[in-house]
């Protein structure tokens, strides 16, 4: 965790402890050290919350250890493993970035295509911590550009996730076993209220546990009582995959749901697509 710098000294006939201000900048660099600790100090904080845990959580952080090693291939199998499981801890991301600190600058077209990789799997973390190793990318002159690109793209996922793991992790330390462990973030995702979360839960149902009724219930439940107030281009993401999975459930008891849907004038042109669409695939 990153540590505030302090003040500057007072100058003699100052009161203590009131910094010296000489220009706007420097209050402002000030306020973004103190703005930056406070975020830290809050992840820190979520950490110790997280330090409970269980044999199938520390097995799973056992795998995951050296997850960032190895070539590109490795790197991205690793973030297919990470993503969407609220896994924040340094021991797996201080890997990932210690390789992208100390080869940030080779411009060789392997090199900058892994170290892209490495900046979206930090970004997995949600660890503040990282972003001045971003902002140093950020920060660096060269003509190509592709490396800045996708940094930015991972500086601004990476405080996403600050708000997204925290969900996903919730009481992770419960689950007795690995199928339970990811089921268990799955309803989290899927009772949170973050359209993206609602999405990439939904998906997950849809590709490993689409026959699993408690979760398709889950699903069901969640389209009944959001499809009014869809409709941003995330909420209908959400919505075109919630339908999507009750169709491939092949459960029929979802079908008047989908029906009465594809009616409702108070639902989005799109939703009532999807819902046509799938309700049709019900017998």
């Amino acid at each position: 965790m990153q540590t505030c710098q302090p003040l500057d000294e007072p100058a003699a006939g100052r009161e203590p402890g009131l910094p010296i201000m000489t220009s706007l900048e420097e209050r402002m660099n000030i306020l973004r050290r103190a703005q930056l600790c406070a975020v830290c100090l809050l992840f820190f904080f979520f950490n110790c919350a997280q330090a409970t845990t269980s044999p199938v959580l520390e097995t799973e952080l056992q795998h995951l250890k050296f997850a960032f090693t190895g070539n590109t291939g490795r790197v991205r199998a690793a973030i297919e493993k990470l993503e969407w499981t609220g896994i924040s801890d340094p021991d797996i991301f201080d890997v990932a970035a210690k390789r992208l600190e100390a080869n940030y600058t080779s411009q060789s077209s392997g090199d900058v295509d892994l170290n892209a990789w490495l900046a979206k799997g930090i970004a997995l973390s949600g660890n503040p911590k990282y972003q001045p190793l971003f902002d140093k990318i950020l920060a660096m002159k060269t003509r190509k550009r592709k490396l800045r690109n996708y940094v930015a793209l991972a500086s601004q996922q990476l405080v996403i996730n600050q708000r997204l793991n925290p969900i996903i992790a919730k009481d992770n330390h419960l689950a007795t076993s690995q199928e339970e462990l990811d089921k268990l973030r799955i309803r989290n995702m899927l009772e949170s209220q973050e359209p993206e979360l609602i999405s990439a839960g939904t998906r997950r149902i849809y590709h490993q546990y689409v026959t699993e009724v408690e979760l398709t219930d889950m699903v069901h439940d969640k389209l009944a009582a959001q499809y009014k107030s869809s409709t941003n281009p995330e909420h209908l993401d959400a919505i075109a995959y919630m339908c999507r999975t009750l169709a491939e459930s092949g459960n029929s008891k979802y079908k008047p749901t989908l029906e009465l849907i594809a009616k409702d004038n108070a639902a989005h042109k799109k939703v009532r697509k999807y819902a046509k669409k799938y309700a049709d695939y019900l017998m």
